[in-house]
Formats: structure tokens, C-alpha cells, sequence
């Protein structure tokens, strides 16, 4: 099954960040703009959701690599992000 993002386009850029994060963890993501969504959600699993652009961005970070250095700098990407964004 694969990964969907959901979000409401009051929290668009929230969503651009767990995107941008994706591509650099090399996770492939299907969008979904849902309007009666309140928070952005991914959909890991039938009856698996992990809430907020935080926990997403934690959860591709970690399955995307178990070394470190790796989280490291994947973290410092979700801060230049962050960054842009603003």
C-alpha cells in the first residue's frame, strides 16, 4: 500500500514541508487535498495514521535510514525547509 499525505490548503505549507522531506528521504507520497481534514495526516496502513508535519517528518527520517549521520543531516534539511518556507 502506498504512503498518502492528506492536509487541508489552510495548512498547504506544512504539507510542501513533509513533501520536500519525502523526496530527500526518497519516500514516494501520494497528495490528497481533503478540506474536512484538521490536521495534515499520513496514511502509513489501512489503520495506521501518524498526525502533524513533526511526526511525519520524524517517521521518514527514521525509516529512510538508521544511521545517524544520515538523521543528522536529514534534520538539518527539515530546518532549511522550515526556513524557506517562512
Amino acid at each position: 500500500m502506498s504512503q498518502v499525505l492528506k492536509f487541508p490548503v489552510r495548512l498547504q505549507n506544512q504539507a510542501y514541508k513533509c513533501l520536500a522531506i519525502a523526496q530527500a528521504c526518497n519516500s514516494k507520497l501520494e497528495i490528497e487535498k481533503c478540506e474536512n481534514c484538521s490536521k495534515v495526516s499520513l496514511f502509513v496502513a489501512p489503520n495506521a495514521e501518524i498526525l502533524g508535519s513533526g511526526a511525519i517528518c520524524k517517521f521518514l527520517t527514521d525509516i529512510a535510514s538508521p544511521d545517524i549521520i544520515d538523521q543528522s543531516r536529514t534534520v538539518q534539511w527539515i530546518s532549511f525547509v522550515d526556513s524557506e518556507i517562512r
